[in-house]
């Protein structure tokens, strides 16, 4: 892991530049969804929120208030690099902190299945 300095930008997207997604074809819709999972980003967030859902029951969009606290983790796949941010409120809450870190192991965990499971997907087309 690596220390930012204060009021450092941290990437949170894929490393390099997407597939041309205004191609309507499949190849291409399929490297820009490959290209997109290849950073995980878990966010712990303490505050009050307002969440929207899809009539099938899935998160549609989030809205954090401006007081609440996050605690995030960007897990750059291709990269290599994790970067952790955790608000001085949270150092010493170990509940907390211990909380985060069970949701960034199962996301990393989970995120190379699916992609693996792709793969296998992918060959079985070809």
């Amino acid at each position: 892991m690596r220390e930012h300095d204060v009021g450092t930008k941290l990437a949170v997207k894929p490393t390099g530049n997407a597939p041309d997604s205004t191609k309507s074809s499949w190849q291409s819709k399929l490297g820009e969804y490959v290209h997109q999972l290849s950073v995980l980003k878990v966010l712990t967030y303490v505050g009050d929120a307002t969440v929207t859902l899809t009539d099938a029951g899935i998160v549609n969009t989030i809205e954090v208030s401006a007081v609440g606290k996050p605690i995030v983790t960007v897990l750059d796949l291709v990269g290599g690099d994790i970067t952790t941010v955790i608000p001085a409120e949270f150092k010493d809450d170990t509940t907390m902190r211990e909380f985060h870190e069970l949701q960034v192991n199962k996301g990393a965990t989970v995120l190379p299945n699916n992609l693996r499971t792709l793969g296998e997907i992918i060959n079985k087309i070809f």
